[in-house]
């Protein structure tokens, strides 16, 4: 590999006030990296500024630890490749690099301080592991603030916001999202398969979905609120349940509901135009509460039982066949 610094295996590197690393063009197939560290390596950036560098700006083996500084301009700001690579993120800031901010295969990526801007994508991991949590923040980055495949992603804290096509864009992952906000995307998430749970989600203000969930093998929200989107969540042949929280003032359709299965059983869906589209399999039950529909409660035109819950106060039929 060519960079202007390498760690070798089990050796370590701080990169601390006043050290600038520059323009580490490529020489070969690879390379081209402002640092690069070994299987084994510890690279610790405290401080300074990687920049302008044809490669990475850090590409490790190893481990990563950002908690101050600047990484600008490079291909990916931080890439980390392999099963024992560990990058954390608690400071500083990684921006507009060209192909992506920070970047994992088969290892993971901790983000919990610092700002991820102004690239194509922020966070993105190939069967990896992704956790956001305190202060993380990933915005303004022109397609997605967070891109996955065949990966394990957690939320518990942070914002995911003003991205340009998605907030979370996810294939084959199973996701965990216990709070944190995601907001003012084009759409929150989309995520097709895999798994997904939300509790204590706060999905708000996105242009157009909140949620958009394909082929969704365990689909479910137990708590917190998914509002003043275009529509609230889309549920395309998913295995779903809605046990708690809210959907309430998206401008469209609630929950739309196409092919699959659908439990509403728990919390409030209310205050869309309207509340609950449904062309597959719904069953309305337990302490569903559906009011204050601008148009209908329940536009019908799949499999829907009532067994129990609340269908009321709808601007004009609770349920419309």
């Amino acid at each position: 590999n060519s960079a202007c610094i390498i760690v070798r295996n089990k050796g370590a590197l701080n990169i601390e006030d006043n050290v600038y690393i520059y323009g580490s063009y490529m020489d070969g197939s690879e390379g081209g990296h402002g640092v690069y560290g070994d299987s084994g390596s510890t690279i610790n950036m405290k401080n300074g500024v990687i920049w302008n560098c044809e490669g990475y700006g850090i590409g490790s083996y190893g481990e990563v630890n950002m908690s101050g500084g600047a990484i600008v301009n490079c291909r990916i700001g931080i890439d980390g490749n392999g099963s024992g690579t560990n990058i954390v993120m608690s400071g500083g800031a990684i921006h507009n690099n060209v192909n992506g901010g920070l970047h994992t295969t088969n290892g993971s990526i901790r983000v919990t301080g610092g700002n991820i801007y102004e690239n194509p994508a922020g966070v993105a991991a190939n069967s990896g592991t992704i956790i956001l949590y305190n202060q993380a923040n990933v915005h303004h980055n022109s397609q997605t603030g967070v891109q996955a495949d065949d990966s394990n992603i957690y939320m518990s804290g942070g914002e995911v916001h003003d991205n340009g096509e998605h907030g979370f864009y996810l294939s084959n992952c199973n996701t965990w999202f216990t709070s944190g906000s995601v907001y003012n995307n084009k759409n929150g998430f989309s995520v097709s398969g895999g798994n997904f749970y939300g509790n204590k989600v706060d999905i708000r203000n996105n242009s157009e979905n909140g949620i958009t969930a394909r082929n969704v093998g365990d689909f479910k929200i137990y708590d917190g609120s998914v509002h003043d989107n275009v529509n609230g969540v889309i549920l395309n042949n998913c295995t779903s349940a809605i046990c708690g929280g809210e959907i309430r003032n998206n401008s469209g359709t609630g929950i739309d509901i196409s092919g699959g299965t659908a439990a509403v059983s728990g919390g409030s869906v209310h205050d869309n135009t309207t509340n609950i589209q449904n062309g597959g399999t719904l069953e309305v039950k337990g302490g569903a509460d559906i009011h204050h529909a601008g148009n209908n409660g329940i536009v019908n035109k799949g499999t829907l039982t009532v067994s129990g819950g609340n269908i009321r106060d709808n601007a004009h039929n609770g349920v419309w066949n």
